[in-house]
């Protein structure tokens, strides 16, 4: 998906070790993107609210679920390609080439897309002279899914500045190292739980000015995204892609469903415990769901990354076309979403059949627009 380059499954090395090919990355990818459609479609860019108690628990535990790691898991994906990348074209060359991939993309959501998707989920507001005033001229690229592009190119120039200070002008070799053990992996969930929790008993209600430009409530992130962009380099660095322990997994999954059967748990504390969760401030809760956070995303990250290594290492056409294509599915999936929300508005269905039906319907008809988005002049150059 996100900024890589068609041929991802060699990229992260420079070339092929032995028969080995990273496809496994791709169809993570393209499985990443599909969450990212379904974590979007539950009112985000159409504003009709949900009433039904059902519905809002299902939807609301997987959205839960979902964002404890599918985007810190892109920053991941994403880090890993950057050194080869790098090495291969040049601070010069990769930086043009972060500008072209990731600049232009946020340019015509905010021109474009971002404001028709705001406009669409406001249920095409009268007059039309709105749209201009209030949806066209405030630019709002980040204040949506690209928000992700805006940050990884603030990430990407980082690590041009970080080689450039190094002096470090040779190619970096990836030299095959042990997967961190269990006792570091640990180790790096407190400290990422400890970061986390620190960032959120700062409420964000100061940061309400970012609101229109940047969604800041991904600040309560930061910490989780930042630390995963790392170890993707580090990764690169260490061929950790070809070392994922075999003997860890059975381990992952027991410690994966045991955090899931817990998750009630962690919202225990009083009427007020989703408020320390979600908006922040000194409670325990806070570091409660921190900690909670930090073990069962960190333990999911790992998990696919194992599971799609041994089970899904492979491709054939079909497979390369979706990974070809969900860039562009990223980009145009929040118009898509708003159409269809907007188009099934007033139908007597209940509304957790309304969030599968979009997103059936939604998946095919994103992945169908992103190949004909492709197809313009120069976009393939883009996505």
């Amino acid at each position: 998906m996100l900024p890589l380059t068609k041929h991802s499954s060699t990229d992260m090395q420079g070339e092929e070790r032995g028969s080995e090919r990273l496809h496994f990355l791709d169809n993570l990818r393209v499985f990443l993107t599909c969450l990212v459609v379904f974590h979007h479609i539950p009112g985000w860019y159409y504003k009709e609210p949900v009433q039904d108690a059902a519905t809002l628990a299902v939807i609301g535990v997987f959205m839960i679920l979902n964002q404890t790691f599918f985007m810190g898991l892109f920053f991941f994906i994403s880090a890993c390609f950057i050194p080869s990348s790098y090495d291969r074209k040049g601070a010069g060359l990769f930086l043009r080439d972060r500008l072209l991939r990731l600049g232009i993309p946020l340019v015509v959501y905010g021109l474009l897309i971002g404001p028709l998707t705001n406009y669409i989920g406001d249920g095409l507001p009268q007059p039309f002279q709105l749209f201009f005033s209030k949806y066209l001229l405030p630019w709002r690229a980040l204040n949506g899914p690209l928000w992700f592009v805006g940050v990884l190119l603030v990430f990407s120039t980082g690590y041009v500045v970080w080689r450039k200070l190094r002096g470090q002008h040779s190619l970096i070799v990836p030299k095959t190292h042990s997967f961190p053990s269990l006792f570091s992996l640990a180790l790096c969930v407190l400290v990422l739980a400890a970061l986390t929790g620190l960032i959120r008993s700062i409420p964000l209600d100061g940061l309400g000015w970012l609101d229109g430009l940047f969604p800041y409530y991904e600040i309560r992130y930061a910490a989780q995204y930042i630390t995963l962009f790392l170890a993707g380099l580090i990764a690169y660095h260490y061929n950790w892609m070809a070392t994922l322990p075999q003997t860890v997994r059975s381990g992952l999954f027991c410690l994966l469903g045991s955090f899931i059967l817990l998750l009630p748990i962690i919202f225990y504390g009083g009427e007020n415990a989703m408020a320390y969760v979600m908006d922040g401030g000194w409670h325990w809760q806070t570091f409660n769901y921190a900690l909670w956070e930090a073990v069962f995303g960190i333990t999911m990250c790992i998990t696919l990354l194992a599971l799609f290594r041994k089970r899904l290492n492979r491709a054939n056409r079909f497979t390369m076309w979706l990974a070809g294509n969900a860039y562009a599915v990223y980009i145009l999936h929040p118009l898509i979403l708003a159409l269809l929300w907007f188009t099934l508005k007033g139908l007597p269905i209940h509304p957790l059949l309304t969030f599968l039906l979009i997103g059936i319907t939604g998946l095919p008809l994103c992945f169908g627009c992103g190949y004909l988005l492709r197809k313009l002049p120069f976009a393939r150059k883009i996505l």
